[in-house]
């Protein structure tokens, strides 16, 4: 009687811990806004933004990478769409806001 009311304790916590890897390893990538931080000048043709995501813990992480690193991928992995730095992300292209963002992500990152 004992064993089985650990092994149902075990099992809900292994449910819960497997359910949130599951989510924070399909949501992980997930950008959720995108800001322009260094603009294209005539001296950097290169700029910098910044990515926004929500880690496991429900804070915001903000990435800051150059747009040529940015890269398009095609992955079998679900919502991921780009790749800089080894690192993986999944940007909405249509629902960014900033048209100097989205011209600039269409012109160098494909």
């Amino acid at each position: 009687m004992l064993s089985e009311h650990v092994f149902k304790k075990y099992k809900v916590i292994g449910t819960s811990v497997s359910s949130t890897g599951l989510i924070s390893y399909f949501m992980g990538p997930y950008v959720n806004s995108i800001q322009l931080k260094k603009e294209v000048t005539e001296e950097s043709s290169n700029p910098q933004i910044e990515l926004e995501r929500i880690n496991l813990l429900g804070m915001s992480v903000k990435d800051k990478i150059l747009v040529n690193d940015l890269k398009k991928i095609d992955s079998m992995r679900p919502f991921v769409n780009y790749e800089a730095k080894k690192r993986k992300y999944f940007i909405h292209e249509e629902l960014i806001k900033d048209d100097k963002i989205r011209e600039t992500l269409n012109k160098m990152s494909i």
